[in-house]
């Protein structure tokens, strides 16, 4: 391959990354608005509880319910930034070619974790799809929130690629 070519290829792979990241960015920002009606509702639903004597039917269900989206939206782009808690203790003291390295397999084990837990969501949102299942007091269906998982688990495989092919790129540089 010439240099041109594997310039246009580095080209065009840096311009997907940034539309990913973008798009990553727009479900971060979803799953971060999904905590202001779950914050008012816990807080609701304390206040008519106590002052009131009255629980806020479906409360519970619908505060698990936001809490899924807020989680599953905003985890790869979590992901994608490198969020997630590591031991940068013991990593930080390794040189940077090795912990690129290190970073590299346990991106790896999650991007496969990932991919095996999309799959199960998948196939369980299908199960529920099929059996009609709803929510106990709110009536609402399950299968959607299945599937919203499916897809939050597979935009943080994704995400992992990215960060896979990142650190990949440190390695072979150094």
């Amino acid at each position: 391959m010439s240099e041109t070519s594997i310039n246009t290829l580095n080209s065009r792979y840096c311009a997907i990354e940034t539309g990913i990241e973008r798009f990553l960015k727009l479900l971060y920002f979803c799953g971060a608005l999904c905590a202001l009606p779950m914050t008012a509702l816990v807080a609701g639903g304390a206040l008519s509880r106590y002052i009131l004597g009255i629980p806020i039917t479906g409360g519970p269900e619908m505060t698990s319910l936001l809490l899924l989206l807020m989680i599953m939206l905003g985890e790869a782009y979590c992901q994608l930034g490198k969020g997630n808690p590591g031991i940068g203790a013991i990593v930080d003291m390794l040189p940077s070619r090795r912990q690129s390295m290190l970073d590299v397999f346990n991106y790896s084990i999650c991007f496969i974790i990932c991919i095996a837990l999309a799959k199960g969501t998948f196939d369980h949102g299908l199960y529920i799809l099929g059996r009609g299942a709803f929510l106990s007091v709110l009536r609402i269906p399950l299968a959607p929130f299945y599937f919203i998982m499916c897809f939050g688990w597979a935009a943080t495989a994704l995400a992992s690629f990215f960060v896979i092919m990142r650190e990949i790129t440190k390695v072979v540089k150094k």
